[in-house]
């Protein structure tokens, strides 16, 4: 018993010799914790820009605390004061950052807008002296100068603005100065004067633009994308002229091309058009059976709603079903004819927000590329098929991305796709123009993992909502 008793004592004295060498040695996270959530929230909130002092000292007392804790022999009291002169520093730091918030707010939007034109990777040099004169300005406050403080902020201001255009020129028109430089090398000027001065008048009224309004981003990606176009344009006729002066045959089978495209056109309205009088004809024949084949599909979808209509009444009178229920069971009908048009590979179809959602995976486009490719001419046949079933809804096409790269060149990028396709399917829909909406999401709404090539491959994608009749 008396053993017993002993050894009872024994096993009490060892965990209470544990117990109180843990309350000396205290594990890192127990002390580190609750400043390291300070330092990121100082980090979210830029302090190293808008309270550059305080953040840096309260870094430095972090750093040495973390030093000192990694000691054999820590001294947790000392450490403890440490990370206390490091908690005031952060404090004053977060309220420095309100004031700079206050008093320098409109350069900081200044800066969110040069940032967003992509300033410092398309603006680097401009961006950085920025980014300094807004840390003068946030220290000048730190020392209550208010004065200086405001100074130094209007040339952070300026440096921002100026990076911002400069951003916004070089990422929106830097294809079209490349292409249109490669057709200057191949006397782009003399060969082909009319679309070369073309291309350089689009390039030199972007500019403008962005000059004058950097905020009427409409306008300005509109006139970009032409100067683009035209410069590529350009490009491609000068190399073809090019070819045409070095062998006088190329002429003809030039022109013999030519013929080839226009009667491929043709084919499909069984007409075989002649060429001996030039190329007038059988252009204007084609045409007239285009607008002939638009004629008659309006008539068609006329007389379809016409016939449904009928239909609908028919079946409301025969049946005495509500016109609720009769609204639903030929929506759920609709819908499943839509899901049929799809394969697996094409589309995913399903019913999201009182929204039909055609998720188009297997629409394509090039690297970079907003330009539709005729393999994909008969999947956005479908889509507009879907959307003649619904011929009062509103419908969205909604452009994605992966988030390689820059975010805003993936947004202009997302939005010039979804731009493409909504231009296809109102040219060949004969429907009110503003029935379509073309967004672009960028990276911002992704459906897979973009650390994947896989994921990044289903985030790359055109969305297709068509609003459901309620």
């Amino acid at each position: 018993m008396k053993k017993r008793t002993i050894l009872i004592l024994i096993i009490l004295s060892l965990n209470f010799s544990l117990i109180s060498a843990f309350a000396q040695n205290p594990t890192r996270s127990s002390i580190f914790d609750r400043y390291d959530r300070m330092l990121e929230t100082l980090q979210k909130k830029n302090a190293a820009i808008l309270s550059p002092q305080n953040y840096a000292r309260a870094l430095e007392y972090y750093k040495k605390a973390s030093k000192d804790f990694d000691k054999d022999n820590p001294d947790i009291p000392k450490i403890r004061r440490r990370l206390k002169q490091c908690e005031l520093s952060a404090l004053k730091a977060l309220k420095n950052i309100e004031h700079a918030q206050d008093t320098l707010g409109y350069v900081l939007r200044l800066r969110n807008k040069a940032l967003d034109a992509g300033a410092p990777q398309f603006a680097a040099k401009l961006w950085q002296k920025g980014e300094e004169k807004l840390k003068d300005a946030a220290e000048e406050l730190e020392d209550d100068d208010l004065n200086d403080a405001r100074d130094k902020g209007k040339e952070a201001a300026g440096y921002y603005q100026q990076a911002r255009t400069v951003a916004m020129k070089n990422s929106l028109l830097s294809e079209a100065r490349k292409s249109l430089q490669a057709a200057k090398e191949e006397h782009a000027a003399k060969l082909c004067q009319n679309t070369f001065t073309a291309a350089e008048n689009a390039i030199k009224e972007t500019e403008v633009l962005i000059a004058e309004n950097p905020d009427n981003l409409a306008a300005i990606r509109q006139k970009a994308s032409e100067a683009t176009y035209l410069a590529r344009h350009t490009l491609f006729l000068t190399k073809q002229i090019q070819a045409l002066k070095k062998n006088n045959q190329n002429a003809e089978m030039m022109l013999l091309k030519f013929e080839e495209l226009i009667s491929n056109i043709a084919e499909p309205f069984n007409y075989q058009p002649q060429f001996d009088r030039g190329f007038g004809k059988p252009v204007e024949t084609i045409l007239a059976y285009i607008a002939n084949l638009k004629s008659e599909q309006k008539r068609l979808l006329e007389e379809n709603d016409s016939l449904k209509t009928a239909l609908l009444k028919l079946k409301e009178k025969e049946s005495g079903i509500s016109e609720a229920l009769q609204k639903k069971m030929e929506l759920e009908e609709k819908i499943k004819k839509i899901k049929a048009l799809f394969t697996k590979d094409e589309a995913q179809v399903r019913v999201q927000d009182n929204n039909l959602l055609i998720r188009l995976s297997g629409l394509k486009f090039a690297p970079g590329r907003a330009i539709i490719q005729p393999e994909y001419f008969s999947l956005l046949t479908k889509v507009q098929r879907a959307i003649r079933a619904f011929p009062n809804s509103y419908v969205v096409v909604q452009g994605h991305t992966d988030a390689t790269g820059n975010a805003y060149k993936n947004k202009l990028l997302s939005e010039e796709r979804a731009q493409a396709v909504k231009e296809y399917l109102n040219a060949n829909l004969n429907s009110n123009p503003n029935q379509i909406q073309a967004i672009g999401m960028g990276d911002q709404k992704p459906i897979a993992s973009n650390k994947t090539a896989e994921g990044r491959a289903k985030n790359r994608r055109i969305d297709i909502l068509i609003a459901l009749p309620k």
